[in-house]
């Protein structure tokens, strides 16, 4: 999947947040397994916003 893609997906979507690696940070399907501390940020970003 790439991103242009994946942004046409979440436009669709109300409410829905994308969030795109740099390839220098994670560049495969698994960015929990390559850069977890990344991973981790923006999903406890995404869980801690207030909604």
């Amino acid at each position: 999947m790439n991103p242009r893609s994946q942004r046409f997906v979440a436009r669709r979507i109300p409410d829905a947040q994308l969030h795109v690696f740099p390839t220098d940070v994670a560049s495969s399907h698994f960015p929990f397994l390559e850069n977890p501390p990344a991973f981790n940020a923006v999903v406890e970003k995404f869980l801690t916003q207030e909604r």
